[in-house]
């Protein structure tokens, strides 16, 4: 099954508490709220978040907390899409794992850019 992980606020990722349950039956704002409380920062910092699907060679989504539904359950629609296509080449795997970061991500197209 899919694993979400949230960054911290020092940057980290949190590995020990997947949400995975709560990325699936949340709404767009919901997710905020929870991202915000889980990870003791002010809801209104954060103004967008990004999904990298760790298993579909790093695939991001980026979500902004402005964005609608429908964006909201594409976006689950198409991680879901890539964890189907994932278990079915391998049938063995079991870690899938999609890592959610905050922050705008202008940031690491520049350091992509600089690599």
């Amino acid at each position: 099954s899919i694993q979400v992980f949230l960054q911290k606020a020092d940057g980290a990722l949190d590995f020990k508490n997947s949400i995975s349950a709560e990325f699936k039956s949340s709404t767009l704002a919901q997710f905020f709220a929870l991202y915000s409380t889980k990870c003791n920062i002010q809801l209104s910092l954060l103004q967008d978040l990004k999904f990298i699907v760790e298993f579909a060679n790093h695939t991001t989504f980026v979500i902004r907390k402005w964005d609608n539904e429908r964006g909201w359950k594409t976006m689950q629609t198409r991680i879901k899409g890539l964890f189907m296509e994932a278990k079915r080449e391998n049938p063995r795997e079991e870690n899938f794992e999609v890592w959610v970061k905050m922050g705008d991500v202008t940031k690491d197209r520049v350091l992509q850019d600089e690599w």
